[in-house]
């Protein structure tokens, strides 16, 4: 896909809600209760009787530190252990890998997909590489990078080659459509 700047706003990871739980989480890792996610859920089971994340509900406020640990910190551990595990997915999320665009300035933009995954790796200073699939080009870079207007998939494929991602390239992790970062 082709992107021009009035379709999309680019809202760097570190501002999003995703992001600031997770690093939330991990600062509070020692004691959770003293976290604002904590809190946040905390009341919101004070006010509506249940909380939910992605699949996760819960009624009562005992269940909030297992939430935490379940929706957030496992994933933070392992990235943090393990690295990027491209198989290990748990049966409240969806795992998967992220999508990213080629931004007007050669950068890789986070689109959709793998917040919490991406979130971990970035909080936890991941040093292995992180794939993305490629799903766009901004069209300011490809026509700096001489692309034509209607460039044939091949053409926007060495493109992309030539990106400079705000993350370093993982020579080890690249295939046909997708990228690795880390």
């Amino acid at each position: 896909m082709i992107v021009t700047s009035d379709r999309f706003v680019v809202t760097p990871l570190e501002e999003g809600q995703t992001y600031q739980r997770m690093l939330d989480v991990w600062t509070h890792r020692e004691d959770l209760s003293a976290s604002e996610t904590y809190r946040n859920i905390w009341n919101t089971l004070t006010r509506t009787g249940r909380y939910q994340h992605k699949r996760y509900e819960i009624t009562d406020p005992a269940e909030i530190p297992q939430l935490i640990a379940t929706c957030y910190l496992d994933l933070l551990e392992s990235m943090s252990r393990d690295g990027y595990c491209a198989d290990r997915t748990s049966a409240l999320a969806t795992g998967g890998l992220g999508r990213a665009i080629v931004w007007q300035d050669g950068s890789l933009v986070h689109e959709n997909g793998a917040t919490h995954r991406l979130a971990a790796a970035k909080i936890v200073g991941l040093r292995h590489g992180f794939p993305f699939r490629i799903v766009g080009v901004h069209e300011d870079w490809l026509r700096a990078n001489g692309v034509g207007e209607r460039p044939s998939k091949e053409a926007v494929r060495r493109a992309v080659g030539l990106s400079r991602s705000v993350l370093c390239v993982d020579p080890d992790r690249v295939d046909e459509d997708s990228m690795g970062v880390q």
